[in-house]
């Protein structure tokens, strides 16, 4: 018995298993917790591009097609859905909006009239406000994040509509 014992104390026949046994969930952390980053990442630079190049176009009174029965803010809606359409996985979850005020000195003062949601007239100051909320695809940022199984993207873009 005492052969027996001495001969599996000495043996080091499974220790690579061990070892990957206890490397892998670190390694695993690792790579989901990178990947889950760098999905973020993706998302908040795509998302506040997509609100400067909507802002952009907005501005010029981009014309809709009367025939079909389009608005201006069918048509900017539209422009932004589809192009965060390509990104997001849960398109339910963005938020578009778009707020209208007479003057950059009225623009986002939180003492003065708060603005009008609408997509605005000539001349208008905008402000084009896109909100998503991304819901992680492992738990593993949960628990970083305060046990929170999502996070809000948001990106806000202000224009001046032109003489249109």
């Amino acid at each position: 018995m005492k052969h027996l014992v001495a001969r599996y104390r000495t043996s080091e026949s499974g220790a690579t298993a061990l070892e990957f046994a206890f490397v892998l969930p670190v390694f695993l952390l690792l790579f989901f917790g990178i990947l889950e980053y760098a999905i973020v990442l993706h998302l908040r630079g795509t998302i506040e591009e997509v609100t400067r190049e909507t802002a952009r176009q907005a501005i010029t009174g981009r014309n809709p097609d009367p025939m079909n029965g389009e608005t201006r803010q069918d048509n900017l809606t539209t422009m932004l859905t589809d192009a965060i359409g390509n990104v997001v996985y849960k398109p339910e979850n963005v938020n578009i909006s778009s707020t209208s005020w007479a003057s950059y000195d009225l623009a986002g003062r939180t003492d003065s009239t708060p603005g009008t949601p609408a997509f605005g007239g000539a001349n208008e100051i905008m402000r084009y406000t896109v909100q998503y909320q991304h819901e992680f695809l492992t738990p593993l940022p949960g628990f970083i994040n305060g046990f929170e199984s999502s996070l809000l993207i948001q990106s806000t873009a202000f224009a001046q509509n032109e003489d249109f």
